[in-house]
């Protein structure tokens, strides 16, 4: 008889990864990242009683001793800090969708762990860096707050325009009076954490959905596959957002600009061995379509690539991005969604995979199709500007990646001549990248001995892709003679100075 151990929680354990090696009296315990290597919190899910023998010993390593009766067990603990999954503390997730908003990287996952992918609500978790991640709970529920669907919530996407954020995901049609299978359904509201509004009362997009053109003439569509599995992209160049979604065939629509209907008629664009799970970005002139193939129960399941010089297609190449790695134990690599560290050319695939540690038969697995887990590795681009294929890893990201350059002062007004008593008015522009954002932008004075003698701050909204004009001004003293003024942002992004 051997003592049994079923598990081990504490704060930053991530008890989904914990592998208990009972030939070995080895137990493997990833933290998260900057977590407690010391684990002074933990909870081992035992009848035993459990002592611990000593502090972590250079290798990582804690002795404990679990007793139960007459027998006597001496375990050794192997402490870990461990990036992927990245929600492993939380549960499981899967089709992960990941932007960044007001200063956060947030990722908006499919609810896993139901039998036939019947979860019922989304959560939103946030990160400002990658690394540490808080749950920011329920930001939609099916049954609730969608008056016609009630399950199969999957694979969501999110954008922000015109103020508001958008939310796209799957879900089924059973209290929809066409009940036409899966669809694609619309929520929004003003905050990136929720709680989203459905504004339509019914699927944005379905089959047999009847669509009219700009003359008028009407259409029904029918879709091959499922209506599943929406890809949001907002182009650079044009500021038009396009619309993506498929299974077996990749489609895509402009949306007007109210962002809950579709502009004209949708276009298949679908590229050799695509299953579903697209996904568009845009990278110095390129944009990158990127997809999942095989089925999300396969060990095989794994993304590829093309790209293409107009967000509608047509794609050209087909090669693989990302896929199992199994001497480490890593299947079903698939999934996806595509983070740009704003300001930099830094780049993360975010994807899922199979719960880790994986043990089964066969090439398709129901169990470990509903248990996935988020996992995130750095990719990189060569010279010519193709995807290198990424390696999937265990450890993900435990350096975390703070956002720099959201916005930059890019110019500000020359002050020279400026008499004493006069108001100063520092005309500051700031312009943002691929994240929005608020922020304060602030001027200060200063005097010949650099003590500061006034402050002006401002907050502002920074957009995409947007440059602002901010106003700020000051009273000028009566002494003028070696002051100077410094602008910059709240973070310390970007300071400039002028002596006057």
């Amino acid at each position: 008889m051997a003592i049994k151990i079923n598990g081990v929680t504490g704060t930053g354990v991530k008890k989904y990864n914990v592998i208990v090696d009972y030939s070995q009296h080895y137990i493997l315990l990833p933290i998260v990242p900057g977590g407690d290597l010391n684990i002074t919190d933990v909870s081992f899910d035992t009848d035993a009683d459990v002592r611990r023998l000593g502090e972590v010993d250079k290798e990582g390593h804690i002795k404990f001793l679990f007793t139960e009766g007459s027998l006597s067990e001496e375990w050794t603990v192997a402490v870990k800090e461990w990036g992927n999954a990245i929600t492993g503390q939380f549960g499981c997730f899967a089709d992960a969708e990941a932007d960044c908003f007001d200063g956060k990287y947030y990722v908006y996952p499919t609810s896993d762990g139901f039998a036939g992918w019947g979860g019922y609500y989304f959560k939103a978790f946030s990160s400002p860096d990658l690394v540490n991640w808080t749950d920011e709970g329920v930001i939609l529920d099916l049954k609730e707050d969608v008056s016609w669907s009630d399950g199969n919530a999957w694979a969501p996407c999110i954008i922000k325009k015109n103020g508001k954020y958008y939310y796209y995901y799957s879900a089924n049609t059973d209290k929809f009076e066409k009940n036409v299978g899966k669809a694609v359904g619309v929520a929004v509201c003003d905050t990136p954490s929720g709680k989203f509004v459905e504004p339509l009362g019914h699927p944005l997009v379905y089959n047999t959905m009847v669509i009219e053109d700009e003359e008028g003439n009407k259409k029904e569509m029918r879709y091959p596959g499922q209506v599943i599995d929406p890809a949001v992209f907002t182009d650079p160049e044009t500021g038009k957002s396009y619309l993506y979604w498929g299974n077996g065939s990749m489609w895509v629509c402009e949306l007007n600009e109210d962002m809950i209907s579709l502009k004209g008629e949708p276009r298949c664009i679908t590229p050799p061995n695509f299953r579903e799970a697209a996904h568009v970005f845009y990278r110095k002139g390129i944009y990158y379509f990127t997809w999942s193939e095989d089925d999300t129960r396969s060990k095989n399941y794994h993304v590829r690539w093309g790209y293409s010089d107009n967000p509608m297609g047509p794609i050209i190449g087909n090669e693989i991005m990302i896929e199992k790695d199994e001497s480490h134990g890593i299947y079903g690599t698939g999934h996806h969604t595509i983070i740009n560290v704003p300001g930099t050319d830094k780049w993360y695939i975010l994807y899922h995979r199979f719960n880790f540690p994986a043990r089964f038969e066969g090439e398709f697995s129901d169990y470990y199709g509903v248990h996935r887990e988020l996992a995130m590795d750095k990719f990189t681009f060569d010279d010519n500007g193709r995807i290198v294929k990424t390696k999937p890893t265990l450890e993900g990201v435990t350096e975390g990646e703070e956002f720099n350059n959201l916005a930059k002062i890019v110019r500000h007004t020359n002050l020279d001549g400026i008499d004493e008593g006069e108001i100063i008015e520092g005309v500051v522009e700031i312009q943002s990248g691929e994240c929005e954002t608020e922020m304060d932008v602030i001027m200060e004075l200063y005097d010949y001995q650099s003590n500061l003698v006034a402050t002006e701050v401002e907050r502002v909204n920074v957009g995409q892709f947007t440059t602002n004009s901010i106003t700020l001004k000051i009273e000028a003293p009566e002494k003028m003679r070696g002051h100077y003024l410094e602008f910059f942002t709240d973070d310390g992004m970007e300071v400039k100075k002028l002596t006057y």
